[in-house]
């Protein structure tokens, strides 16, 4: 028992397979900047969207956190519905399914489900010296994920309470993946833990440029250093 992105996403690698980019993920941006540019584009980061504009009814660019304004005969956005919306006027979004951008608007929309990472350096050959398969591991403490994943707890403090068997999670090595690893990095091999995690945990201490709030920012530093000690375990 599944969500269906996770069914649709196991099932599309074992019917079509599974690619992994030589030389890692970060060859998919540095190829795409290159396409961007020869066309005429350019890519700004460190560049946090503060409205998309909007005219008579169509988007015609966006705004910028620093004020400066970027027109565009259109705007694409993959910051998915309720981001998106909340950075457009109240009076486009449609009336039913309003995210609203203050406080005096309620939205019937819920925030899905988040993640959180731990990368892990390790001394070592993973073939040799930890016999690491190529394939990801999914661990899960029953097989019924849905539910597993609608009971876990929704506040930092009560994450930090999880026993280890109760935690899900996704475990997979690039470097057994990359073909060019060990002549790039030799005699060094790195993991990934991916956990998902509900989003209500984390809303109070982001703010709306998905940063962790001055204020919040032992608390979260605490709450990452004990939380990997827990999914190490």
């Amino acid at each position: 028992q599944a969500p269906f992105v996770v069914h649709a996403l196991v099932f599309l690698s074992y019917s079509q397979g599974s690619f992994y980019p030589t030389g890692g993920p970060g060859q998919i941006p540095q190829k795409l900047s290159k396409a961007i540019a020869a066309g005429g584009g350019s890519i700004r980061v460190n560049a946090p969207v503060k409205h998309i504009l909007v005219e008579d009814g169509k988007a015609t660019g966006v705004e910028l956190a620093d004020g400066k304004k970027i027109r565009a005969m259109r705007v694409v956005s993959d910051a998915g519905y309720v981001n998106t919306f909340a950075l457009v006027p109240l009076e486009y979004q449609p009336a039913h399914l309003r995210v609203g951008n203050s406080a005096t608007h309620a939205s019937p929309l819920e925030s899905g489900r988040t993640g959180l990472t731990l990368f892990v350096g390790l001394n070592g050959e993973h073939d040799k010296d930890f016999h690491m398969p190529c394939h990801h591991l999914w661990v899960f403490p029953t097989n019924k994920l849905q539910a597993t994943m609608n009971d876990l707890p929704t506040t930092l403090n009560a994450l930090q309470g999880m026993k280890p068997e109760e935690l899900g999670m996704l475990i997979t090595s690039p470097s057994t993946k990359d073909g060019n690893w060990k002549s790039a990095h030799p005699g060094k091999t790195t993991l990934e833990i991916v956990m998902e995690l509900p989003w209500k945990a984390f809303e109070d201490v982001i703010d709306t440029n998905c940063e962790v709030k001055a204020s919040r920012e032992v608390e979260y530093k605490t709450f990452k250093k004990s939380f990997a000690q827990l999914v190490w375990e």
